[in-house]
């Protein structure tokens, strides 16, 4: 079911709604060719508006591809609200939840190909759009459960918030989770690495802009948490990230602001086996600078406030631009766990201002910040419009 128009409102300012909630439903291709859908979309070409006196909720679906490996066939379950610019006021809780997707074959000749999906989205993803929300009560979203193989496939269960520009106001706890992804190869063949592509399964929690981020949570903190990662097999990939990240390019500008009552970022479990390549890092990852407002933990395999500059990394105190932290920070090592780090792609401020531009410009093409932590780049992007994607 999709809801299409050029303004579409839920609610008003002053009579608002007392609930949304959306359901994708269930997908099953085993065709060679073409798309099964469940999807439950609401989305306008134009401005989107929620009033809310309750919850609003996003509930990914069940979407499955068993067809052979290397044809066109893609199921798609995810549940969306997207607009060309999106305003949330919530007086409840928001909760995005991933649902179950299974890639056995269909889509996968590249990277950014999907043959399941079973994703929650919020977007206002093409400048200048921008998602404003005001929310009352817990901002909570969860990645799902994906899995890919034995053939190969690319199966994705995730749960994004994204603009152009993002600008929060949450009032209690704001919680990213990343979900389960299992991507194997099987004990058959061992490999996933034949001409239709790999078996990626991605199951993840983000919030996304493409310029700028600023988010102000009131009390109950801010925790964002890797999921479980498994990767048996060449060939395989499976991500259960979560984290706050932008696209914007790199520049000496603050453009990531996060204020909360304390700031956690721990990173998720995560088996590689034969070959396999499992991430269950977090992350707060800007091109400019970065500021945070509350006492910041980082706890993972490898922690760190880092600056990327033409693919080298320096390691930060956090009290000076571009990662400054307004509270402390401390970091706790925990071995065989997903990486927790703070990245900013933003040049060294005392570089003659002609300078700097010249080198955030090389920076940005070689992205140098990207090789931190995107094992598969395609999985950060934010929604596209169509399908043909690995997001």
């Amino acid at each position: 079911v999709e809801i299409k128009g050029t303004n579409i409102a839920v609610g008003a300012s002053g009579a608002p709604a007392q609930f949304l909630d959306i359901k994708a439903g269930s997908a099953t291709n085993a065709s060679a060719a073409g798309i099964q859908s469940g999807d439950a979309i609401l989305n306008s070409s134009g401005p989107l508006n929620v009033y809310l006196s309750g919850a609003l909720k996003l509930t990914g679906g069940s979407a499955t591809v068993t067809s052979a490996a290397g044809n066109k066939a893609q199921a798609s379950a995810i549940a969306s609200l997207a607009g060309g610019s999106t305003s949330l006021n919530v007086a409840g809780d928001v909760i995005l939840k991933g649902g179950t997707s299974l890639a056995q074959g269909g889509l996968a000749a590249s990277s950014t190909d999907v043959g399941a999906d079973a994703s929650a989205y919020i977007n206002s993803p093409t400048a200048p759009g921008s998602l404003n929300a005001s929310i009352g009560g817990k901002l909570t979203a969860t990645g799902g459960m994906a899995t890919a193989g034995p053939n190969q496939g690319h199966a994705v269960a995730s749960a994004t918030t994204s603009g152009s520009t993002v600008t929060m106001q949450v009032g209690d706890a704001l919680t990213l989770q990343g979900g389960q992804a299992n991507a194997d190869a099987g004990t058959i063949t061992g490999s996933c690495t034949g001409s239709g592509g790999d078996c990626t399964a991605a199951a993840f929690a983000l919030i996304s802009s493409g310029i700028a981020t600023t988010i102000k949570n009131s009390s109950g903190g801010i925790m964002i948490k890797g999921g479980d990662a498994t990767a048996n097999g060449s060939g395989t990939k499976a991500t259960a990230l979560a984290g706050l990240v932008d696209n914007a390019a790199s520049q000496l500008t603050t453009v990531m602001n996060v204020t909360g009552a304390g700031i956690q970022l721990v990173g998720g479990t995560r088996t590689s086996t034969a070959g396999g390549a499992a991430s269950s890092d977090v992350t707060i990852k800007s091109g400019g600078g970065i500021e945070l407002s509350g006492k910041v933990t980082l706890t993972g395999g490898s922690t760190g406030l880092l600056q990327s500059i033409g693919g080298t990394i320096f390691r930060l105190t956090g009290t000076t631009p571009p990662i400054q932290t307004h509270g402390g920070e401390s970091e706790n090592k925990v071995a065989d766990t997903g990486f927790a780090l703070i990245v900013s792609g933003s040049p060294p401020s005392n570089l003659d201002p002609l300078l700097a531009g010249l080198l955030s410009s090389l920076d940005s093409i070689k992205q140098g910040a990207a090789k931190v932590l995107d094992a598969d780049k395609g999985l950060l992007s934010n929604k596209p419009t169509n399908k043909n994607y690995c997001k």
